[in-house]
């Protein structure tokens, strides 16, 4: 079956998942930099290039992520 049909999401409630981020270990590196990370800069050129995607800062509650 999965040789005919691939996962689609088309529903998400919970955070915004982003394309070109690295895959699941790249979106934790992520989520780590914007929320965590003591560097200033490099915080903010990942806030940035996030939003011009269409990413909000906005944290959810984690019952709510996918």
């Amino acid at each position: 079956m999965l040789n005919e049909h691939r996962p689609v999401c088309i529903h998400k409630d919970g955070a915004f998942l982003l394309d070109d981020v690295g895959g699941l270990s790249g979106f934790a590196d992520f989520l780590e930099t914007v929320y965590e990370s003591e560097d200033k800069r490099e915080r903010d050129e990942a806030r940035t290039w996030a939003k011009s995607l269409g990413w909000s800062e906005k944290k959810i509650a984690a019952k709510r992520i996918l």
